[in-house]
């Protein structure tokens, strides 16, 4: 049997926005009914560096599967991750992917899925804070699932956030400006996400207005996070990809560490089993918030469906 082995451009073509959130939206539900197998990440300290390893496994009628994504972390974009996808029965492996397009995809469009479940179709206004790949791929997701009337995008390097802006206009067609501050980016919107590599807050919660919905991709860790702890005060709803990755921070995520943290729900629980009648869920905060931290398997969930589909 041949493995394929799949560059950036390969799994690019078939990972569009729509279809990427759709096999992502499979992949929560599969995960919350007990068909993917999504264990909190490993890492392994080798000398400076640290390899980070995701892994998943998924029974399904066309034919199951196990494996496994590495990479650095921090992430390192001189390096490239590696993504593997084996046959479960035979115990073959059926292909690899080399690059780096599967995980800002995944990350992107699962962000898309929450915001689109969690906040009013009227919340058409967005406040961006981060201009790297990670942000990209947010707003390459988010403007698949609304019509966006303002989008305002900041990061410290003004040439770099006025670029990003001109190709959010060129490329997806969204109305967006490059703003010199972040309050300024995200005072007064509806919908406010942060990708950014900060160690140090990048918004003050008194920035965010009353029902602000807000996505967290970057850094969430003691001693390093992109928000900071007054946001979590403000908490009516907190939901995540994956309440067992939260657990399994190291250094701890901040969200297991405060005195008061607040009840996290998994994502796919809420979009398919809605939320629990218990005290607790929804705190006396203002704000709702989806703390993307990675399900695991989901990049070899993402191999796999390509695989199955470029045949």
């Amino acid at each position: 049997m041949s493995v394929q082995i799949l560059t950036d451009d390969d799994v690019g073509r078939w990972l569009t926005p729509t279809r990427t959130r759709e096999w992502m939206r499979a992949a929560l539900k599969a995960h919350t009914f007990g068909e993917l197998s999504a264990p909190a990440r490993a890492d392994a300290q080798l000398g400076q560096r640290r390899l980070r390893l995701t892994a998943g496994q998924a029974h399904a009628p066309e034919g199951g599967w196990f494996g496994f994504r590495s990479y650095l972390a921090p992430g390192d974009g001189r390096v490239e991750d590696v993504t593997v996808v084996y046959d479960e029965e035979r115990g073959t492996v059926s292909g690899i992917h080399v690059g780096s397009a599967l995980a800002p995809r995944r990350c992107g469009s699962v962000t898309a899925i929450a915001t689109a479940a969690l906040t009013a179709p009227e919340a058409d206004r967005l406040g961006l804070v981060g201009t790297g790949r990670q942000a990209w791929h947010q707003l390459w997701a988010l403007a698949d699932v609304r019509d966006w009337q303002e989008v305002r995008v900041h990061s410290r390097d003004a040439t770099r956030r006025e670029r990003f802006a001109q190709r959010a206009r060129d490329e997806l067609g969204v109305p967006a400006v490059a703003v010199a501050h972040a309050r300024e980016a995200v005072e007064g919107m509806p919908v406010v996400v942060l990708a950014t590599h900060s160690s140090t807050p990048v918004v003050q919660a008194d920035w965010l207005a009353r029902g602000t919905y807000l996505a967290t991709i970057g850094p969430k860790q003691v001693g390093h996070h992109e928000f900071g702890l007054d946001l979590l005060d403000r908490l009516g709803l907190a939901v995540t990809d994956s309440v067992d990755q939260v657990a399994g921070y190291s250094p701890p995520n901040i969200l297991t560490t405060t005195p008061d943290p607040p009840c996290l729900l998994n994502l796919g629980e809420v979009l398919w089993r809605g939320l629990p009648e218990v005290d607790g869920i929804r705190g006396p905060g203002d704000l709702t918030g989806y703390f993307s931290v990675g399900l695991g398997g989901a990049e070899a969930y993402l191999l796999a469906q390509v695989l199955r589909e470029a045949g």
